[in-house]
């Protein structure tokens, strides 16, 4: 008697789309970014699109290489069928048999499809030369968005200056939180996004100088990092917008910046320095357990040559220097406009500190500015200041009625900012 062979395994009838639901998402979404699950996804639609998405049984050698033919013939770029194939290839081997080299196999597939990946011719990468720096930092003088705490022109020139020193990948700056600043230790210290490896990189004065400039005690050092990153708010498209008042072609992206950096590193100290600042592995058992890089990693992002538009002497101070010359503070008052007025010592420290800044200034940034001399002064003290601040601003300058000279930062960063209507009654 024939024995019956025995009924292939449910996973053999699944589509690969369904396969990756039910056996390699979980993992995913314990492990990997959000992010990454829409890539698989985007790669599965890509085979959905140029196949007849067969079973998983069915995937074999020849199916791949159609697939292959097919996007060819669809002018997708090598880069992007390897992706592609790659993140298919890793749904497959997840049900391919279980060996030293795959020990997550499920040993569903008796075997896993194979197909060349496509050659590809790489480039050379956009590098931005100095002169381009120069008028992007100048653009940013016009800069509108993103609408936040920080003034617009410093949060894009505090970015293009840490992605010139340091850099970081976009998603690692514009998500940089200010605990992972010290400014005594000078370095910035974080978990990269993309590997998840600290990273510890030293900071030179110019940087220090331009992330003092936007420092303040908020949940990001730059706010509405996602209108950065996904494009969204319009702030994507003012960096694109500033680029075109520069004049530079082809555009600049945040990784040819990281790419820049990474060029200027390896040109003046060699390409083991560049890694080690990149967060990319130093090959090597001495390089990687027993030599010690601080003194040459310190000496190279502190003789890094720097354009010349990041020396200008607006970045190099704690806050933007004021553009306004309508206050003259004397002992005991101020002059505003021709009109004298007269405030006790508190008020008129935090008024002289607001001027100067220019920008929201934090309750902590605010007590360290006005009250440098006693830094024992308790909250209290300085919300009392603020509501005297007020009360002599609206009397000597008659305010119209329930308009608010120092008000808080409506951006949730807790900054206070000095707003006074001008003879037409707008707000500067």
């Amino acid at each position: 008697m024939q024995q019956a062979s025995p009924d292939p395994h449910p996973a053999l009838r699944m589509t690969l789309r369904q396969a990756f639901d039910a056996y390699y998402r979980s993992d995913l979404e314990a492990t990997a970014r959000p992010a990454t699950i829409t890539k698989y996804r985007a790669c599965l639609t890509c085979w959905e699109r140029r196949t007849p998405d067969p079973e998983v049984g069915r995937i074999d050698n020849d199916c791949l290489a159609s697939f292959r033919d097919v996007c060819q013939r669809d002018d997708l770029a090598p880069m992007t069928f390897n992706r592609v194939w790659t993140h298919l290839r890793s749904v497959l081997r997840r049900l391919g048999p279980n060996d030293s080299g795959n020990p997550q196999g499920m040993d569903i597939l008796t075997r896993v499809p194979y197909v060349r990946l496509l050659r590809v011719e790489l480039a050379f990468p956009r590098i931005a030369t100095v002169e381009e720096i120069d008028r992007l930092y100048a653009a940013c003088e016009k800069a509108r968005l993103p609408r936040t705490c920080v003034p617009a022109p410093e949060y894009w020139r505090a970015a293009i200056v840490v992605l010139w020193n340091c850099g970081p990948r976009a998603s690692d700056v514009f998500l940089l939180r200010p605990e992972e600043i010290d400014f005594e230790k000078r370095q910035l210290r974080f978990t990269a996004r993309k590997s998840k490896r600290l990273q510890a990189i030293p900071l030179n004065e110019t940087t220090i100088a331009h992330l003092r400039a936007i420092w303040s005690s908020r949940q990001f050092m730059f706010p509405l990092p996602k209108s950065v990153l996904e494009g969204s708010n319009g702030a994507r498209g003012e960096w694109k917008r500033l680029q075109q008042i520069a004049g530079i072609t082809p555009p600049l992206t945040f990784q040819a910046l990281r790419k820049t950096c990474a060029s200027l590193y390896t040109e003046h100290f060699g390409r083991d320095v560049a890694s080690y600042l990149l967060g990319h592995a130093v090959p090597g058992v001495t390089a990687t357990w027993y030599s010690n890089p601080t003194r040459q990693i310190v000496h190279a992002v502190n003789n890094l040559p720097q354009p010349e538009s990041f020396k200008t002497a607006k970045t190099f101070c704690v806050w933007r220097p004021s553009r306004r010359t309508d206050f003259l503070f004397q002992p005991g008052s101020v002059c505003y406009r021709d009109r004298l007025i007269r405030l006790p010592p508190k008020p008129l420290a935090i008024l002289q500190a607001l001027v100067a800044a220019g920008r929201p200034l934090t309750t902590d940034e605010l007590k360290r500015a006005a009250f440098w001399n006693d830094p024992g002064i308790r909250d209290r003290a300085i919300f009392r200041g603020l509501r005297q601040l007020r009360a002599g601003l609206a009397k000597a300058l008659r305010l119209p009625e329930g308009w608010d000279p120092v008000r808080s930062d409506r951006f949730g960063s807790g900054g206070w900012i000095l707003i006074l209507p001008t003879a037409q009654g707008d707000a500067e």
